[in-house]
C-alpha cells in the first residue's frame, strides 16, 4: 500500500494529509516571502538569480536549502525541488543535493518503489517529464542507493523515453560499482553517442577493478575518439598497469602523456622508479 491515506475508509486521514501539504507550502511560500524582502545588501550578488517572468523573486540555494528543510512535507519538498530545478539560469548546489538524498530516502521508504513516489508527486500536482525521472536517478547514484538506480531507469523505458547518454553512463558507473563488469561494457558498447565522461568512467572503475584487460580496450577506443584522460586519470592508469607489473604498457601510457604535454608530476616518476627497481 503506497498511500495509506487514500485507502478505504481513510477519508478522514485524506483529508488531513491535504490540510498538512497547504500548510506546509503556505509554510514554503512565506520562507520564500521572507528571503526576497531581505535587503540585497546582506547577499553576495553572485548568489543571485533572478525569474525573467517576476523580478521580485529571487532564488538562491539558501532560500532553497532552508526552504527544503522547514517543509514538513517531503513530497512537497521533492515537488519544490524539481519546480527550481526547471527555472532559468539556477543550479542545484552540492549541498542541496545532499539535503535532497535524505528526503528521497525518506519518501523511498514511505511509498516503497519509486513509483510510488512518482504517483506521489502527480497527487500533488507535480507533472512527470523526463527531467523528473533523470532527477532521481541521479540523487539514486549520489546518494549511493543503487538498487534504486536500476528501479528509476526501468521507470524512464516504462515512460517510453529514451535514456540520454548521462542517464546511462549513471548506470554503467552503479554496474561497475557492484563489479558487474560484463554488463557494464554491454551498456558502454551499447550507448548510441558515448561522451568523453562516459570512457572515463569506464577506464576509472576499470583501474580500481585492476580489470587490466578490458582496461587496455577501453583505453584504445577512448584514444581513437581523441578523449584524452587528465592529469590525474592518467596517474590512477599508470599506477595500475605498474601494479599490475604490466611496464610496456606503462611506458606507452608516459609516451602519450609526454606527446599530449602532460605534465609528468614527482608521483609519477617515483612510480616508475619503484617499478623499475
Amino acid at each position: 500500500m503506497l498511500w495509506k491515506w487514500f485507502s478505504i475508509g481513510r477519508i478522514a486521514s485524506h483529508r488531513m494529509f491535504k490540510m498538512e501539504s497547504l500548510a506546509s507550502f503556505r509554510s514554503l511560500c512565506s520562507q520564500i516571502q521572507c528571503f526576497v524582502d531581505t535587503p540585497q545588501g546582506s547577499f553576495s550578488s553572485r548568489h543571485y538569480q533572478k525569474f525573467p517572468e517576476n523580478p521580485r523573486i529571487i532564488l538562491t540555494p539558501r532560500i532553497v536549502h532552508t526552504t527544503l528543510s522547514n517543509c514538513r512535507s517531503d513530497i512537497l519538498a521533492f515537488s519544490f525541488f524539481l519546480w527550481c530545478a526547471r527555472q532559468p539560469n539556477y543550479f542545484h548546489d552540492r549541498g542541496i543535493l545532499t539535503l535532497i538524498v535524505s528526503i528521497v530516502s525518506r519518501l523511498t521508504q514511505r511509498f516503497r518503489t519509486v513509483k510510488g513516489i512518482i504517483k506521489g508527486l502527480e497527487e500533488v500536482g507535480c507533472v512527470i517529464k523526463p527531467q523528473t525521472l533523470l532527477f532521481l536517478l541521479r540523487i539514486y547514484w549520489f546518494g549511493g542507493m543503487y538498487d534504486r538506480v536500476f528501479e528509476a531507469f526501468e521507470e524512464i523505458l516504462r515512460y517510453g523515453y529514451t535514456p540520454n547518454t548521462f542517464s546511462r553512463n549513471i548506470v554503467m558507473d552503479v554496474l561497475f560499482k557492484i563489479e558487474r563488469v560484463k554488463v557494464a561494457l554491454r551498456v558502454l558498447k551499447e550507448t548510441e553517442v558515448p561522451n568523453f565522461l562516459s570512457y572515463s568512467i569506464a577506464v576509472c572503475n576499470l583501474c580500481k577493478l585492476n580489470d587490466l584487460v578490458n582496461l587496455q580496450d577501453v583505453l584504445t577506443i577512448m584514444l581513437r575518439k581523441r578523449y584524452y584522460p587528465n592529469e590525474e586519470t592518467f596517474f590512477v592508469i599508470l599506477n595500475c598497469y605498474c601494479k599490475g607489473c604490466c611496464i610496456a604498457e606503462a611506458k606507452q601510457i608516459l609516451g602519450v602523456m609526454i606527446v599530449l604535454g602532460v605534465p609528468i608530476c614527482e608521483r609519477i616518476w617515483s612510480i616508475l622508479i619503484d617499478v623499475t627497481l
